[in-house]
Order: structure tokens, then sequence, then C-alpha cells
């Protein structure tokens, strides 16, 4: 979110109008004391906030007006080539002609295009190259990840980081595309630069492999006009949802904090402000991709509600991007479990992400921070739910489950509503790192990630995951 987030600062504005807020009321220990007879100074505080959020969010709606606009266009232009009946090449080219487009027009700086269609050449040379083999999913996933990297080196962290989403999509659909096709030739380039090119899923995605894209193709071109209304309705829902969710990580969740004067909440609300920034761009997929031609039961993002209340770390790595977890799923857990065991298999999926995301230390240390929560709550409470005989596992049990106490069962709410209540504390943690806005454009040191968790939190949620593995380690022995 720190493309929508650099607006002018608004304090200049109040200064004059509200004379009662140039006068702030003393601290103790880093946190405001206000008198319990300072109504007018808490009056004016709360007229000041909602004035800056007000300031916040015009700023912010009026960036993203041109991003929308070619959204729209762009994914509807799609769209009309689809039910335009063109021949298969023809749409081919078209689709590929207005991805390229769009590419240029989002693009800051022609390095962005050029990087894109650069890796776009090297990767299909590859899977050309390899067609024969076996393991051609294997070398485009290597080609992709070393250039992947080699980008990143060889360009500035603002440059990379204002394209890396896009490059990440092209890399799954790549990486994808490289397993599943039996056969590919040369009269199959157009589809794939069709495929990998495509407006509604060009930027913010969601991941479709191949065969999903060209259902909603075929459905496309055989969609009557009614149907065509109702979609592009249902779209505008997920636009709406996608911009509730940008208001508030940008505008309102900083205020929070300051309104009620509770030092705690800013740890929340800045771990919550990233995740919501996550749901932002996840929603406004949805949108272009039902605007495109997708259908509203074959796309899903995320599951916010999931990630806010978390049952387990592992339902949070599920439903935090729906469409990647099912490509790390697919390509990468289930190649690597079936021949090195689970462990491996999931650092290998984390790491994989990482690289997908581009290297970069904090990203990398909250992602393998998640697989390692995530594998010793799973593991422990597997354990638990073996011994007591109870639903309190990772995931909720199902309908034939065979343990005795049931998830209705007061202490076994109890257990869960406990893990939830814990999981929402990594959480902060893991997203408090994420704080200064002005980082975001170009990426987070290592030094600022360790700060935050060594001298705010004491790595306090790591020796909780480390103690819970202790007592994991103890069960098994018996």
């Amino acid at each position: 979110m720190a493309a929508y987030s650099n607006w002018p600062e608004e304090e200049i504005y109040y200064g004059s109008e509200y004379p009662e807020l140039l006068s702030e009321p003393p601290l103790r220990d880093g946190q405001m004391i206000i008198p319990a007879d300072s109504e007018v100074w808490h009056d004016g505080h709360w007229r000041y906030s909602f004035l800056q959020t007000w300031e916040c969010l015009s700023g912010t709606f009026e960036s993203l007006l041109p991003l929308m606009g070619r959204s729209i266009a762009f994914s509807m232009a799609q769209r009309i080539v689809w039910m335009c009946g063109f021949n298969e090449r023809i749409c081919s080219v078209l689709i590929g002609a207005l991805g390229l487009l769009l590419l240029w027009s989002n693009s800051s700086a022609i390095f962005h295009l050029y990087a894109f269609i650069l890796y776009f050449c090297i990767s299909t040379a590859t899977l050309f190259l390899v067609k024969r083999s076996p393991h051609k999913g294997h070398y485009v996933a290597l080609v992709t990840f070393i250039y992947t990297v080699l980008t990143q080196f060889y360009s500035t962290d603002v440059e990379f980081m204002a394209f890396r989403g896009s490059m990440m999509i092209a890399s799954m659909k790549q990486i994808s595309l490289a397993y599943d096709a039996r056969g590919i030739s040369a009269t199959d380039l157009p589809a794939l630069v069709e495929y990998i090119f495509n407006p509604s899923t060009l930027l913010f995605g969601p991941f479709n492999t191949s065969e999903q894209y060209y259902l909603a193709k075929k459905r496309s071109q055989t969609m009557d006009v009614n149907n065509f209304v109702k979609d592009v309705m249902t779209s505008f829902k997920y636009l709406a949802i996608s911009l509730i969710f940008v208001a508030y990580s940008s505008c309102i969740s900083d205020q929070i904090p300051f309104l009620f004067n509770e030092p705690w909440l800013e740890y929340y609300t800045t771990a919550q402000a990233f995740r919501f920034s996550h749901c932002f761009v996840c929603y406004l997929s949805l949108f272009t991709a039902l605007i495109g031609g997708f259908a509203e039961s074959d796309v899903r993002a995320t599951d916010w509600t999931a990630i806010e209340w978390p049952r387990s770390l592992t339902e949070v790595v599920v439903f935090w991007n729906l469409p990647m977890h099912s490509f790390l799923h697919k390509y990468i857990f289930r190649k690597a479990c079936h021949n090195f065991g689970y462990f491996a298999a999931m650092v290998s999926t984390f790491l994989a992400s990482a690289l997908l995301h581009g290297f970069n230390f904090q990203l990398t240390a909250v992602l393998l921070s998640l697989g390692f929560y995530a594998y010793v709550e799973s593991t422990f409470r597997k354990q638990l739910a073996s011994i007591l005989s109870a639903c309190i596992e990772s995931r909720s049990c199902g309908p034939k489950c065979t343990h005795r106490h049931k998830k209705w069962n007061f202490w076994v709410l109890a257990i869960n509503v406990a893990f939830v209540f814990l999981n929402i504390f990594h959480l902060a943690y893991l997203g408090a790192p994420f704080q200064q806005i002005e980082a975001q454009q170009h990426g987070y040191s290592w030094q600022h990630t360790l700060s935050v968790w060594a001298k705010d939190w004491r790595f306090s949620s790591h020796i909780i995951s480390v103690i819970i593995l202790i007592f994991s380690f103890i069960l098994s022995l018996k």
C-alpha cells in the first residue's frame, strides 16, 4: 500500500482552525497524560483526527482513480475481445497486446516493462528447450527463482518493489504451465502469450491455471447479455469491499491507538493495517478478474475472517492467499513431501514463497517464522487432541470425527479460543516490523526487523513457540 500512501502532511491545515490542538498534554514514559477536565482538548482532538482521516481518505481514493480506470478499461476490453468471436490466433494477439499496453501504462519506469518481457522470453525459451523432459517444471522453477534474485540484485529496491506483484503472478503461471503441459509446440506460443499477459489478472492476480483461464474464456464467448450485466454488477461488490479495506489500512488504523491512548492497540492495528492492505489487493484482483470474464464461483482470493479470528496459523497460511496456497501446495509442497517428508516440504514451500516475493530479510523471516509456528502448533494440537480425545486440532474436525469431546464442549471451546488469542498475538508480533510507511516502497532492512522484535517484543513470540515445541517433544516420548 506504500504506492498509495504518500499524502501531504495533514497537520499543516488545522493549526489555525483548532488552536487548542497546538498544545498537547504532557507525556509520561512515552504515553499521553490527558487530565480528566481537559474536555476542550479531547473534543478538539477527536475533530482533528476526523478531519485528518477525511483528508487521508480523499487523497487515497483520488490516487487510486487512475489505477481503477485502467483496470476497468483493460479488463472490460479483454472481455469484449472474447465476446466478439475472433479466431483463436487473432484473439491471443489482441489480448497479449492489451496486456503489454496495460503493463506499460502502469510502469513507473521502462525497466519494469523490459524486465517483465525478458522474464517471459527466458522462461518460455527454457520451457521449449526442456519440453520433452519429465522435470521441465523443475527447470522453469529454477530459472524463475534465479531470475527473480538477479533482477532484485541489479535493480534498486524501489524499482523491484514496484513490479514485484505482476512478476510473481507471471512466475506462478509459467511454473504451473511447465508442470501441467504434456506437450508444447511453437503453435502454442500465441496462446501462451495470451495466458501470461491477459489484463484481468496481470497486475494483481489472482493466480489461475491455464485450464481455469481457458474455461473462463469459453464461458465468456457463450454468455448472453443478462449474465454479462450480472457479472459486472457482482464485480463492483468486490470493488466496494476492497475500498473499505484500503480506507481502514491507509487512514483509519493509525488513528485508533491515538484516539484511545492505548499503546497495545498500536501493535495490533499496525499488523492489522498490513493484513487489510493485503485484503485490498485480493478483493481488487477479484474485481478485475470478474470484469474480465471469470466466474465468481471459480475465483477466490482470501478469507479475511479466518485471518482476523485465526483458529490456527495453518488456516492463516491457507486463507491468506487462496490461489497462491493452491499453487504452492500442488507444485511445491506435494512434490517435496513425496521425496523428502513433511517438515522438509513445509520449509521448501515457505522458501519458495519467499523467493517468489523476492528475497527480503523481513519477509523471509516472517514467512519462515510463520511456517515454523504453524508446524509447531499443528503438531502440538494433534498430540493434545489424541490424548484428550477432543476436537482441538489445527483444522476443524469433519462430520465423521471420532473424538469423544466435540467442538461445543465448554473446555474444548475454551482451548480453541485460547489458541485464537495466542495466534492473534503471533500475528501482531509478525506484523509489527511493517510499521514504517516510508520504508514500504523499498523494503525493510534486517536491522529494523530484529530491532522491533528485540526491543518491543523481546522475541516473545519465538520463545513461546520454542516452549510449545519442547512440550510437543515431551508428549511424543510418552
